[in-house]
């Protein structure tokens, strides 16, 4: 270290990007000048001094506002002026980069399609995804996070350090996209429907957050993209999918990512707060495309039934939103009988794509479509004023305009007063939604109060006395262990099985019931947890109930004669799973719901539908985008397309925003939906095990058999903590104690969903906006680097 007579001693210091401002346009095959400099400082001078004499040495005059020290070595932001050199103990032989903290980030959002985004690379990624939602807007950033990209060959293999590597190599180029042109913008601002998503290419040039009001759907995938989706084949590939997820509590450049690096937007918590098809179009259509993709990708897997019924919706959502027209040979619009478009607007009236009841009960059917719009495709325009003030929410987070205004495009609502008999119908149904929203009992709910299913009407002050009961015979059968659908349908018995709160008592006939005999076995669902097993196109109605115990689980399997059955009994198992009971305000809009479902699955057309169908010569699609390559392999292609129509006809008349808001709520009906697996070991058996996280139990699962070993409720969590040192965690249930290692992910990965859960369970009207301290808090672990960063 060579000191002069003043105490200075020299710094070596890179001046990246030093022609260039924040904020420039450069190809990315064009490298930036880094020229080196020298400085001569002292351990006193502050990090705000230091900038100062690198600028002054600079012949380059520009805002340097946006610039920072990056110090590679230790992978540390410099971003405090205030402290001195010592302080952070910088000496002679340290080289930092002065570079500016916004760069350009590949992002490949939900839809697989690629942009180009200006963002933060000092900051944390929780901000910068807040940063790109903003720019959509997509509420409720907490809901999403950043991963790398994988290939396929990293499936095969274990890989819990992924984070510290830089990105690979071999990730497949996707060709670079440019941002719309004025001329491709409406005249409100909204993407027209030709052109698809949204895209920025710089950080000024962001277009207002009412860019994507009426844009709900997305551009095809090109051929690139498909090449890069990966297709999991076992559970612990699927496992091996979460390593990809990078540390929310830390920046960027901290985890390795440079600029022009890709990474993928994705919904990383499947707990969704508040999806309201008003103001989240952006934000309904990503989670669409992710599900749908994740179907596709075989990510997450359903039945057969379950397939038809989404690829359907999806049929239904491509064809409204305008990707309909290249699917379509001869026919202009695809659909034969009473023709629902007229005019170039798409729509002829105010109704927008008409409404039809159904068993979704999404809040688009409750007048989302029937407010007058200048662009006559049913939404708001997007200098409406009817953000959410002055409806009723309700009890699932959605809401529903019961206003006795019209609203217009213009200028939100108008004076003109609907007849006297639409406003007191509005009166009662806004009533209807308030007493829901206070999660009451239902003043003319039926409740069963005898053995039988169909139950006894109880008048409006006797219901709120009497606890509904459901009785009837049922087969069951129980295993310990692994069970399959087969195995269950021979070892089935026919006995009578009454649900009384949240108590299931089995007996041997209903004659020992009213006898009040002891019964056969008594289960308390609230500890349980219910998924179905149904295959309705084959009338298997059949459910399973696992019951968690010390010494492992306990597999019920229940069969009901015909869907009305299952539709109640189901419902009413899977209330009880969560503390509700059949006086819920729910249970029967749910008992409908699932009705619904089983009427769609079994191809049984709408009644208001009968008359519109596609003709199937007139349609050209690519399969591989509505299902799976299993059921492509083993059913032809017109099997496939033809089973698909016939299901069609039940969403004919959804809106493109509608169809969305339905396949969301059916993968939610789905066993596997939300759950992210790890493979991990536990320090009892020595072996490996999949570890499932849902958005309110821990799962753990055979990794051979995917049977269920054990289940753990967020509610009996008392504490869970990391030993950093050797990388294992430990989970403190009410019940027991859980200590593993994780052996396909870093292991904060799992300590982020469990924290992430927990705070989503936490949201609500009065704490509904992101608390970044508390998120991080429950999300980021603690550990030396966690310190050194609150110096910062």
């Amino acid at each position: 270290m060579a000191y002069h007579f003043d105490c200075t001693w020299p710094l070596q210091v890179i001046v990246d990007n030093a022609e260039s401002p924040v904020g420039s346009s450069q190809d990315i095959d064009q490298q930036p000048i880094c020229p080196k400099m020298e400085v001569r400082v002292r351990g006193d001078y502050t990090i705000g001094k230091v900038i100062f004499m690198v600028t002054d040495q600079i012949a380059i005059h520009q805002n340097w506002a946006g610039y920072a020290f990056w110090w590679q070595l230790k992978k540390r932001w410099l971003k405090d002026t205030r402290m001195t050199l010592d302080q952070l103990e910088i000496r002679a032989h340290d080289l930092l980069t002065f570079t500016p903290m916004y760069k350009i980030l590949r992002v490949q959002m939900p839809d697989l399609n690629v942009t180009e985004m200006f963002v933060d690379f000092s900051v944390n990624v929780v901000t910068v995804v807040s940063q790109i939602c903003s720019v959509f807007p997509i509420r409720h950033s907490e809901e999403l996070s950043l991963a790398r990209p994988l290939t396929n060959k990293q499936l095969k293999y274990n890989n819990p350090n992924l984070n510290g590597e830089p990105i690979s190599p071999l990730t497949p180029k996707i060709d670079k996209i440019k941002s719309p042109s004025r001329a491709n913008l409406s005249h409100n601002g909204t993407m027209n429907k030709s052109n698809g998503s949204l895209r920025n290419e710089s950080f000024d040039t962001i277009l207002s957050k009412s860019s994507l009001n009426s844009s709900n759907y997305s551009l095809p995938m090109s051929e690139n993209t498909k090449v890069a989706l990966l297709q999991p084949k076992s559970n612990v590939e699927k496992a091996r999918l979460n390593s990809a997820w990078l540390d929310s509590s830390i920046s960027l450049y901290e985890q390795n990512v440079a600029a022009y690096d890709l990474l993928h937007l994705k919904y990383k918590f499947f707990d969704f707060y508040d999806l309201n098809p008003k103001i989240d179009v952006p934000r309904i259509n990503f989670i669409y495309e992710q599900l749908k993709w994740s179907i596709i990708s075989q990510e997450l897997e359903c039945n057969d039934d379950e397939l038809y019924t989404l690829a359907a919706i999806n049929l239904q959502v491509t064809l409204q939103s305008g990707g309909g027209r290249s699917m379509m040979r001869k026919s202009t619009n695809g659909i034969n009988g009473t023709n629902k478009t007229n005019g170039t607007n798409g729509t002829n009236g105010t109704n927008g794509y008409g409404t039809q009841n159904s068993f979704y009960d999404s809040p688009t059917n409750n007048g989302f479509n029937r407010y007058n719009s200048t662009n006559g495709n049913g939404y708001l325009n997007g200098n409406g004023n009817h953000n959410g003030n002055g409806h009723c929410e309700s009890p699932n987070g959605y809401s529903s305009p019961r206003s006795p205004y019209t609203i217009n495009g213009s200028n939100g609502i108008s004076h003109k007063r609907v007849s006297d008999s639409t406003s007191v119908s509005q009166v009662d149904e806004a009533l209807e939604e308030l007493e829901k929203s206070l999660d009451g009992t239902s003043i003319d709910s039926k409740i069963t109060t005898n053995g039988h299913s169909n139950g006894k009407q109880m008048n409006g002050q006797n219901n709120l006395l009497v606890i509904p009961e459901l009785g009837d015979k049922l087969k069951i059968s129980t295993s310990k262990g692994t069970a399959t659908l087969s195995r269950f349908l021979k070892s089935e018995k026919t006995l009578y099985m009454v649900l009384r709160d949240t108590k299931l008592n089995v007996y041997k006939s209903m004659e020992h019931q009213q006898k009040r005999d002891m019964p056969l076995m008594e289960l308390n669902i609230a500890n349980c947890e219910v998924n179905p097993e149904l295959l309705a196109s084959q009338k298997k109605f059949c459910f399973q109930i696992i019951e968690s115990r010390s010494d492992g689980t306990i597999e019920h399997w229940i069969r009901c004669r015909d869907a009305e059955q299952y539709a109640k009994w189901f419902t009413a198992c899977k209330q009880a799973s969560i503390g509700r009971t059949m006086a819920h305000v729910s249970y029967n809009d749910e008992v409908k719901k699932t009705l619904k479902l089983l009427q769609i699955q079994t191809c049984t057309k709408s009644p208001t539908s009968q008359k519109q169908t596609i003709d199937i010569s007139n349609l050209n699609i690519q399969l591989e985008e509505f299902v799976p390559q299993r059921l492509l392999k083993r059913k032809s292609k017109d099997q496939i397309l033809r089973k698909i129509v016939n299901v069609h006809s039940n969403f004919i008349e959804d809106s493109p925003v509608e169809a969305q808001m339905k396949f969301i709520k059916t993968c939610q009906t789905l066993r596997d939906y939300g759950i992210t697996l790890f493979v991990i070991r536990s320090s009892k058996s020595k072996k490996e095990e999949l570890l499932g996280i849902s958005p309110n139990k821990l799962i753990l699962y055979d990794i051979n058999n995917g049977s269920v070993i054990n289940c753990w409720r967020y509610s009996s969590i008392m504490d869970w903590n990391i030993n950093w040192e050797v990388k294992r965690m430990q989970i403190n249930f009410s019940t027991g104690l859980l200590e593993f290692e994780c052996l396909t992910a870093y292991c904060k990965v799992i300590h982020e969903f469990i924290g992430g859960y927990i705070y989503m369970s936490m949201r609500n009207k009065d704490n509904a906006k992101l608390n970044e301290t508390e998120f991080l808090k429950l999300t980021g672990g603690w550990n030396d680097d966690d310190d050194r960063r609150m110096d910062d």
